[in-house]
């Protein structure tokens, strides 16, 4: 027997704007360090509270400063300049960004799966960013590094 595999697809606008928010992308690009999150998308989004990240299981996080922030900071920002625009219909998320800069809290959390990221502001969603799935290497070895668990699936 056959199985045929059909992936839900669809390739945005070109007046697509792919930026991270303003307010969010300043605070990104000041920020000396930020929280890396593993997240587990296998149980799907439960109703925020304790041991998740905006609905998210949290398997482990860590905390990049100088050089490995840099890298992974680097990564997210090559990931968003060379999306084609392409983004699938799930949203499987195995990464979570936290910064704080001038006590504003922004959230990031990525979907290498269907190639997008949701942008917070605190509990608020600002936006939304496309992305490819190159970051997801950079953001699996520093929580190798840091020995955080990775998701099985």
């Amino acid at each position: 027997m056959t199985t045929l595999f059909v992936a839900l697809a669809c390739l945005v606008s070109p007046a697509f704007d792919n930026e991270i928010p303003k307010g969010a992308r300043e605070a990104f690009e000041k920020t000396a360090e930020f929280d890396l999150y593993s997240l587990d998308p296998s149980q799907g989004r439960k109703k925020d509270g304790d041991g998740n990240f905006h609905g998210w299981k949290v398997l482990g996080k860590t905390t990049l400063k100088g050089a490995d922030a840099k890298t992974v900071r680097d990564a997210v920002e090559k990931g968003r300049r060379e999306s084609n625009g392409l983004v699938a219909g799930c949203f499987n998320p195995r990464h979570g960004i936290r910064f704080t800069v001038d006590q504003k809290t922004y959230d990031i959390v990525l979907c290498y799966e269907c190639l997008s990221a949701d942008v917070y502001g605190g509990d608020h969603e600002l936006g939304r960013f496309l992305t490819t799935a190159g970051p997801a290497d950079a953001l699996n070895k520093a929580l190798r590094a840091a020995k955080v668990p990775l998701p099985t699936q």
